[in-house]
């Protein structure tokens, strides 16, 4: 506990952040710390040896990852958070998505009278973990996709609708050239 944890809010928006990225990204030193920010900084304390794990300095017995293992990671989470948000979207409910976690140790540590809950266990099985406890901790509904249609996903801050300063200047612009069309059919038929 001796470093600063990122707060709940903060740690999804980097992962989402990351999903987003291109899956050359995905595998980069900045997509590994990213990772490691999630299995760290989730909301249960993380101990043995992912770190190792992920960043490719593990002893012999614990195979690293490779850029590959990380685009299959970023798409895997990628499509569940995805699903999540169109179920939530979906008034009616439907497909559940899952993230398959395979065999997790649990437990319990104490620090100064508090208790923190422990995980460990493969790297891609606890930041799995951690991820399905950051989203039940901030909520599905702080995510959003894209009102533009282009697909991607964002963090909502106040009344967000777009991922990006591109496609909201994208919808306005095909808004404004739709009234303007409307407009001159107007004075058009006006004219005697």
């Amino acid at each position: 506990m001796g470093r600063k944890r990122n707060k709940p809010e903060v740690l999804l928006g980097r992962l989402i952040g990351y999903l987003e990225e291109s899956p050359e990204a995905a595998g980069s030193r900045e997509g590994r710390r990213i990772l490691l920010e999630m299995i760290e900084d989730g909301p249960d304390v993380a101990i043995g040896d992912m770190r190792c794990e992920v960043l490719g300095t593990a002893p012999e017995e614990i195979h690293p990852w490779s850029a590959a293992a990380c685009v299959r990671v970023q798409r895997e989470l990628r499509e569940y958070v995805r699903a999540l948000v169109k179920l939530t979207d979906d008034e009616s409910g439907g497909f559940v998505p899952e993230l398959r976690v395979r065999l997790l140790s649990r437990g319990a540590t104490t620090v100064n009278g508090d208790v923190f809950l422990t995980v460990d266990g493969r790297a891609r099985d606890v930041l799995y973990h951690q991820v399905l406890g950051l989203l039940h901790q901030v909520g599905i509904r702080r995510i959003s996709e894209c009102r533009a249609g282009c697909g991607r996903i964002f963090v909502k801050a106040w009344r967000r609708e777009f991922c990006s300063r591109q496609c909201q200047a994208r919808i306005y612009m095909r808004q404004r050239r739709l009234n303007r069309r409307r407009n001159r059919r107007r004075q058009g038929s006006r004219k005697p």
